[in-house]
């Protein structure tokens, strides 16, 4: 997030939603133990969808700078085009 130039509050904003996230399973039929989620959000959260879309974002200006620097290249497909 920092990297794509959002605001400091926005990136707090969004860690204030997932402090100390604990979750439980059911094994057997039964809960297991309570544990804390150390990584990933809560099933079901509508912000995922949007996290996931800042990631990939992030993770494609990365591809686009690797290859414009001559760092990764293309693969040619049978049809010409390249991917």
């Amino acid at each position: 997030m920092e990297a794509l130039g959002l605001p400091t509050e926005c990136i707090a904003l969004t860690q204030l939603l997932f402090p100390n996230a604990t979750a439980n399973v059911k094994v057997n039929g039964a809960l297991a133990s309570t544990f804390t989620i150390a990584r990933g959000v809560h099933q079901g959260c509508p912000l995922v969808s949007h996290l996931f879309l800042i990631v990939a974002k992030a993770f494609n200006s990365v591809i686009k700078l690797s290859v414009t620097a001559g760092r990764i290249k293309g693969i040619r497909l049978p049809e010409g085009d390249w991917y």
